[in-house]
């Protein structure tokens, strides 16, 4: 039901964009991950830093898309740190809140 709701609201495409360039960002963080395997751990301390920028990197991006189009169609997107419910890991989850749009007759 969420799924149709949401369908309703905004293009499939515009979706498939804000997601792809998330992917981006969070795959160059999977390539330092990989190096820190490779090097027994040698490299942990540029994969934090990695870990930072792409955490930034994301929220840029969904920042510009919500002030872009999703503030206008009653949407926000944001990134929020979750805690898996059977471990104690936190993870990262994008959220998609309502919003009461913003009026179309009124300038930005």
């Amino acid at each position: 039901m969420f799924q149709l709701i949401l369908n309703g609201k905004y293009f499939l495409e515009e979706k498939k964009a804000v997601i792809s360039k998330i992917e981006f960002h969070l795959f160059r963080l999977l390539c330092g991950c990989i190096c820190c395997c490779c090097t027994i751990g040698l490299s942990l301390c540029p994969v934090l830093c990695l870990n930072k920028r792409s955490k930034h990197a994301v929220s840029k991006v969904l920042d510009w898309e919500n002030a872009r189009l999703y503030h206008k169609l009653g949407l926000h997107w944001r990134l929020t740190k979750q805690k898996c419910p059977n471990n104690a890991v936190q993870e990262y989850v994008l959220m998609i809140e309502f919003r009461p749009p913003l009026s179309l007759s009124h300038p930005d």
